[in-house]
């Protein structure tokens, strides 16, 4: 069998074992070779998307020509075999005639064999791999790097947390030093090792591996660490101090346990780090020293501090009065009621820089809107994770700081910190419904549908009264092909709140499924009202349900989606599912690339929808959906 090595190095070998050099020393004829092996479930490519990619200069017959000349090269090279026609416009790796890493690496991901998946991937995917001027191909071999990246630092977690389980802790500590290897400026990475090492008792290890890191981000990127990691470096030499070396005189020890008194009092949202209160408590002794010196009297005092202490509480109460008012705006789930509420945690955290629920919700808000297709751009996204960062170091015990800061991380693709994320907001919180809620979503990306049901179904137990989370939870029944469940759980939901959008917009798909086709109707026309598009198109829907027509009825709603409109969520997913739904795959494959190129990030979920059935065997399709 050939053997073609693609994780951590470059090659080619015959069965003996011989390389083929013939080969090796062509890139494009690699990158060509690598593309089509490269698919995670060993599917075919379509010879248009190979000829787009790599003959991007050429027109279709040239191209065509090119690409022939191409595969006749590369069967010639692997003995007459290896690469195989289907039918007249696709062409695939023969699985028993090529070995690819990659391949092998999915299959066990699949599975369940993770320890076999983890000893697959040697190192990233075409390590130093340059092809000039061919920027298609450029932009698949970076999704197809990082996707490979972010799966094998998940399976070595998985792998370290299941040897913690057993017991075995040389072996967890391992596969954790491992995942700093794949992951070398990831802190939240970082932070999870280290509370492994903690929890193995090995405290000069999580000082090592946090030096490293440190080092690491200040020569290789010129950057310092967050500010979340450098509290974890300083209570780590804070716990390597003797305790003799830690002794303070009993007025220090009295002044630091007064102020620790009163921030504890206020809110555990008020805490400071230690460092603040040991120079609070500093600057208290320095103060009261002057006073006596000066010849002042402690009474002196205390209207300063009264004065002090009414204005801190009334800009507290002010703080909480904007953060409460934008969580109401926020939750109304609309593009004017993210950017009010958006508006109000900025001025609450303004008021009060230690409110980590401010903060929480300045994240919150940047990910909804990501979420509701209004995709925010990557500074946005930057300001979103700061954000979240500065609310668990200001609570770290706050089960919404910890599920924000998932959310951040699930947007911009680190889904083995989301999920740990998500799961450490449960775990501090399990009555806090949005960590469910975004878990369920993270799972479902995965494949994961029935334990997202799971998660959803205990966060409806505990907030039956959500119209978010009732819709949510219809929409894994959807996806699960679960109709009758959805529908029941639609209509609860209309019982809750008839006004909330999303529900409608779900509603008449899943009538439709069910081939209820007035009751389609009816949701159909509220969204094409509640969406401003007005009533000539309602008008129309209607006429060609009279007479009907189904299909026109379903053009009519795509013609309403195809019209540019300010302001509006990105609807090039579901304009795709109506393309599909009427026969037309490549307008559904025009969609969804559109949909890629906007980063609507709900393209990680098309691939769950039923309504893409018709089309999900396109390779084109599959490239969008799955690569």
């Amino acid at each position: 069998m050939i053997e073609f090595t693609t994780l951590g190095g470059i090659d080619l070998r015959s069965g003996d074992g011989q390389r083929i050099r013939t080969l090796l020393g062509q890139p494009k004829k690699i990158a060509i070779l690598a593309y089509i092996a490269g698919s995670s479930r060993g599917s075919s490519r379509e010879r248009s998307m190979l000829q787009a990619m790599f003959w991007p200069e050429q027109d279709d017959g040239h191209a065509r020509h090119s690409l022939n000349q191409t595969l006749h090269v590369l069967r010639t090279g692997l003995g007459g075999q290896g690469i195989e026609s289907i039918g007249r416009a696709q062409v695939a790796i023969e699985q028993d005639v090529i070995l690819c890493d990659v391949f092998a690496f999915y299959r066990a991901m699949r599975s369940g064999d993770l320890e076999t998946a983890e000893r697959c991937y040697r190192g990233g995917f075409l390590p130093g791999f340059v092809v000039a001027r061919l920027p298609e191909f450029e932009r698949w071999l970076d999704r197809k790097r990082n996707r490979l990246g972010r799966d094998a630092a998940q399976i070595v977690w998985k792998l370290a947390l299941s040897r913690e389980r057993a017991g075995d802790m040389e072996t967890a500590i391992s596969y954790a030093r491992r995942l700093l290897d794949l992951t070398p400026y990831d802190e939240g990475a970082l932070q999870r090792v280290v509370e492994l090492l903690g929890r193995a008792g090995d405290q000069a290890s999580a000082r090592e591996v946090c030096d490293a890191f440190a080092r690491a981000m200040r020569a290789d990127l010129d950057v310092e660490p967050s500010p979340s990691t450098l509290r974890l470096m300083q209570s780590l030499e804070v716990r390597s101090i003797r305790p003799a070396a830690r002794a303070r005189s009993s007025a220090t020890v009295t002044a630091l346990s007064a102020e620790r008194v009163r921030a504890s009092g206020r809110s555990p949202l008020a805490r400071r780090s230690v460092r603040t209160r040991v120079v609070g408590a500093l600057v208290t002794l320095a103060a009261a020293g002057m006073l006596i010196l000066l010849g002042g009297s402690p009474s002196l005092r205390n209207p300063w501090r009264a004065l002090g202490k009414e204005l801190g509480d009334e800009r507290r109460a002010t703080a909480d009065r904007f953060y409460k008012k934008g969580r109401t705006e926020w939750n109304e789930r609309t593009p004017e009621g993210l950017r009010a509420a958006l508006s109000d945690f900025t001025e609450a955290v303004r008021q009060d820089s230690t409110l980590a629920e401010g903060y929480s919700g300045i994240a919150d808000t940047y990910a909804m809107l990501a979420w509701y297709g209004l995709s925010p751009s990557a500074e946005e996204l930057q300001r979103a994770r700061r954000s979240a960062e500065r609310a668990v170091a200001l609570d770290p015990n706050s089960a919404a700081a910890h599920a924000s800061l998932g959310n951040v991380e699930q947007l911009v693709g680190h889904d083995l910190r989301a999920q740990a994320e998500y799961r450490r907001a449960i775990e501090l919180d399990g009555s806090y419904v949005a960590a469910r809620d975004w878990l369920a979503f993270d799972l479902a990306a995965h494949g994961e549908v029935q334990e997202a049901v799971t998660q959803l179904s205990e966060a409806r137990s505990v907030a039956p009264q959500s119209a978010v989370v009732g819709t949510d939870l219809a929409t894994m029944l959807f996806w699960s092909r679960d109709y009758t469940h959805a529908l029941a759980e639609l209509q609860r939901v209309a019982t809750i709140d008839p006004s909330y959008e999303p529900m409608h917009h779900l509603l008449w798909r899943v009538n439709e499924a069910l081939g209820r086709r007035k009751e389609a109707i009816d949701a159909l026309q509220r969204i094409t009202r509640d969406e401003g598009d007005g009533e000539k198109g309602v008008h129309a829907m209607e006429r060609a349900y009279a007479t009907g027509n189904w299909s026109s009825v379903l053009q009519q709603r795509l013609s309403i989606l195809e019209r540019p409109l300010p302001n509006r969520r990105l609807r090039s997913i579901e304009a795709a599912t109506l393309a599909a739904k009427l026969g037309r795959p490549r307008s559904a494959v025009a969609w969804l690339m559109k949909a890629r190129d906007e980063g609507n990030v709900a393209l990680r979920f098309a691939r769950l929808d039923p309504a893409l059935d018709s089309v999900r065997g396109d390779p084109r399709v599959k490239a969008i959906l799955k690569e």
